[in-house]
């Protein structure tokens, strides 16, 4: 799914235009495991991988973003399972 995934969003963000770009909004983001959050994140760092190996400058690119609701007790939660 991920690879999937990666190809949208990478193939959404060519077709955007400047100054435009991709929100992924996660709701109710405690239901999550890490596992599913940790792919999240790899699929997020390689898109934006892929941009910045296009060469452009950052006022070209596309942007991609991040946001997560959930419960605060999530953040401790993710703090104790790196530990």
């Amino acid at each position: 799914m991920a690879r999937r995934c990666e190809g949208w969003s990478t193939s959404a963000l060519r077709s955007s235009g400047p100054g435009k770009g991709i929100l992924f909004a996660i709701d109710e983001a405690q239901s999550a495991s890490i596992e599913e959050l940790a792919a999240l994140a790899v699929l997020y760092q390689q898109v934006l991988g892929d941009q910045d190996a296009t060469g452009l400058p950052d006022s070209d690119q596309r942007g991609l973003a991040l946001v997560f609701a959930g419960l605060p007790s999530m953040v401790d939660d993710c703090s104790k399972s790196r530990a």
